[in-house]
């Protein structure tokens, strides 16, 4: 290990072209104080002397003089590396990373990146597609910058504010008998086969928001494993599921299906942008934060739609 630093090193180049101590205590853009002090730390660190003091112009010593070329080219070097450095095309920043819910319909997504591509600094933008199963869980260890999930979460670490409101509906096929009905209750179920997307329930969907309430639980579960499977089984008559409106819309024309009111008064869900703590509203994370609250208001009145809204396939 060497025993001295650059900064000692450049100490000795200002001292060696300077007139006096005070002079290259400016070069160096410290105090004369400042500099005796790392003089007699570069001394003690080699336990010789480098400076011949009282003279009217510091002279270096025999040792000084044996580090002096070496200190100088040093010091070029790194300053010549330096400036190169900073004048080098900077690294673009990585992009932001965003994880969903499967129950996200991502229409929210292009006016999003439209709003972040035509900022000052632009952000871009990676969908996590893969941890959608989990998006809390990758944003709390790193896979993923932010997630948006229709729930508040209390979890340590993570902070959550509220985007946009939706709508959760049945979605039954189209010749299905309670098709017809204005609203379904969670007993309309438990004679039904239920398509699921996930064999975990997120938080904040139909089994914490409608069926747990009300003790029920769907008897016979069919696991679709994505959104367009879930449509497609409904629709060709595998069974009946829960999805939002916001979800359904991007997919309408895929199966003949009908959308069906939860409960006399409906199932309003808050969609929310989930992310760490440790980012603050000023970084390019709480940034995108910002800009899908500012995108998607235009999305809620399409979110509340009507009393019930039909898709078919043409």
């Amino acid at each position: 290990m060497s025993r001295l630093g650059i900064a000692h090193l450049a100490m000795l180049e200002a001292i060696a072209g300077s007139r006096s101590l005070q002079e290259a205590a400016g070069r160096l853009r410290i105090t004369p104080s400042a500099l005796s002090h790392r003089l007699r730390e570069a001394e003690r660190r080699l336990g010789v002397p480098l400076v011949v003091r009282g003279g009217e112009r510091p002279r270096l010593t025999p040792a000084g003089e044996r580090l002096l070329p070496v200190a100088a080219r040093l010091v070029h070097e790194l300053r010549a590396a330096e400036n190169d450095a900073r004048a080098a095309p900077a690294l673009p920043a990585p992009p932001v990373r965003i994880a969903a819910s499967t129950l996200s319909g991502y229409q929210w997504l292009p006016p999003l990146m439209r709003e972040l591509a035509a900022a000052p600094e632009p952000v871009e933008l990676e969908v996590a597609l893969d941890v959608s199963l989990d998006p809390l869980g990758a944003v709390r260890d790193g896979r993923a910058d932010l997630a948006v999930v229709p729930t508040a979460v209390g979890a340590a670490g993570l902070g959550a504010v509220p985007r946009f409101g939706d709508e959760m509906v049945a979605g039954l096929p189209a010749n299905h008998p309670k098709a017809a009905r204005p609203w379904l209750a969670p007993r309309d179920f438990l004679d039904e086969t239920y398509v699921a997307d996930a064999t975990r329930p997120e938080p904040g969907r139909e089994v914490e928001r409608f069926f747990a309430p009300a003790g029920v639980e769907p008897s016979r579960v069919l696991r679709a494993g994505a959104t367009e499977g879930v449509l497609a089984l409904v629709g060709a008559g595998f069974g009946v599921t829960i999805l939002t409106r916001l979800t359904v819309e991007p997919y309408r024309g895929l199966a003949a299906f009908e959308q069906v009111p939860l409960g006399r008064r409906g199932l309003r869900i808050q969609w929310h942008a989930v992310l760490r703590r440790s980012d603050a509203p000023l970084s390019r994370v709480g940034r995108v934060a910002r800009a899908l609250a500012a995108v998607t208001p235009a999305l809620a009145p399409a979110a509340r739609g009507t009393p019930r809204s039909t898709a078919r396939t043409p």
